[in-house]
């Protein structure tokens, strides 16, 4: 009889260091959590736009004229913007043939707002060559991802 006591208080023992490691366990994930949270809302944001500037987007050989309210929607888009801390990258591309430039990059301040729909109306259209999304793709991989900031990914294309 005795004996059985002492595995029964052994196994509460038991059952009560595991349990106490479990909440243990619990409070470290949780704060884990809310560490990885108040990181995620100290990086700054980075939004990188890539624009196709093929002849497509206004109009060209039959296609829909889109550029007007593609120009329209992505200057509404940086509007919006509320921090001032987040970088806009617009980059212009077409295809493999052409290099993928940067038109702009600025913090989303009002003189950088104000710069973004400067360069905007400057950009001119190409008209001998095709879409290729492939070139936006890569050169955000290559060239925009990075682990200081919270990276957003916009194509702006007709296709």
């Amino acid at each position: 009889m005795a004996e059985t006591r002492v595995n029964l208080s052994q196994k509460q023992n038991s059952k009560t260091i595991v349990s106490n490691i479990m909440k243990k366990i619990n409070i470290l994930i949780i704060a884990l959590c809310l560490s990885l949270v108040s990181f995620g809302q100290l990086m700054n944001e980075r939004r990188v736009y890539y624009l196709d500037i093929t002849g497509s987007m206004a109009g060209y050989n039959g296609s829909p004229n889109i550029w007007n309210s593609v120009v329209s929607n992505l200057e509404k888009a940086v509007d919006n913007i509320e921090d001032e801390n987040t970088e806009i990258v617009i980059k212009t591309f077409t295809d493999s043939k052409h290099p993928v430039k940067t038109l702009v990059s600025v913090n989303a301040t009002a003189t950088g707002k104000a710069t973004v729909k400067e360069k905007l109306t400057s950009v001119e259209l190409v008209y001998d060559c095709h879409t290729d999304i492939y070139v936006p793709i890569q050169d955000f991989y290559k060239n925009e991802i990075s682990i200081a900031n919270v990276d957003y990914f916009f194509l702006m294309t007709d296709g």
